[in-house]
């Protein structure tokens, strides 16, 4: 199942260029019959700010400019003559979407009734990975006891197994199935191995 996300819809938003052809329209009206082409420039660019200033309420605006800053610093949009517009890569991110490549992994969830605890300890080079390991597990209905350990009763999927070690992130995970639950202190175990 694909999901759009914000930034997917800006992208094709940027990619269609439907506000710039909106301010083009509005704007050769503003400047009159008979305007020169700097004008009616001129009138575009000042219906886009104003159409964009409506449209967009001061948080919406900061959080959408906040995620183009994003996106530039990331190469998928790149800013000239005051003018927003896609790269390769965001064309390129764009296709891959529509093919529902990259979108985020779903699988069904199905309790077990055995209690897994997952944890794991993912280097910060692979931050993404971290990230999408928590996604998973918070839609399998797991729960976080910190931040890299997980609890809950659900089935792992086979497909979500094959796909983690096709990136790789398997060897640093580890999954435990929990026979007895309770506090160490209700079982009372010594250094020896032998109960007191």
């Amino acid at each position: 199942m694909v999901k759009r996300t914000l930034t997917s819809l800006v992208l094709e938003e940027l990619g269609e260029s439907a506000l710039t052809v909106a301010s083009l329209i509005i704007g050769m009206h503003r400047a009159g019959y008979g305007a020169s082409l700097r004008k009616i420039s001129s009138e575009q660019k000042q219906t886009e700010s104003d159409l964009r200033y409506e449209l967009i309420g001061y948080a919406e605006r900061r959080r959408f400019y906040t995620l183009l800053s994003k996106l530039k610093k990331d190469g998928l949009v790149k800013i000239s003559n005051h003018q927003w517009s896609l790269t390769d890569r965001g064309r390129k991110r764009i296709a891959d979407r529509k093919e529902g490549i990259g979108e985020r992994e779903t699988y069904e969830t199905e309790s077990d009734g055995i209690f897994k605890i997952i944890s794991f300890d993912i280097p910060e080079d692979r931050r993404k990975d971290r990230d999408r390991l928590r996604y998973l597990l918070r839609s399998l209905d797991f729960t976080m006891i910190q931040k890299s350990v997980w609890a809950g009763y659900n089935k792992i999927p086979e497909e979500m197994v094959i796909n983690l070690q096709k990136s790789g992130i398997m060897k640093y995970l580890d999954v435990f199935a929990v026979s007895r639950t309770g506090t160490i202190d209700a079982v009372n175990i010594k250094k020896s191995g032998k109960a007191r």
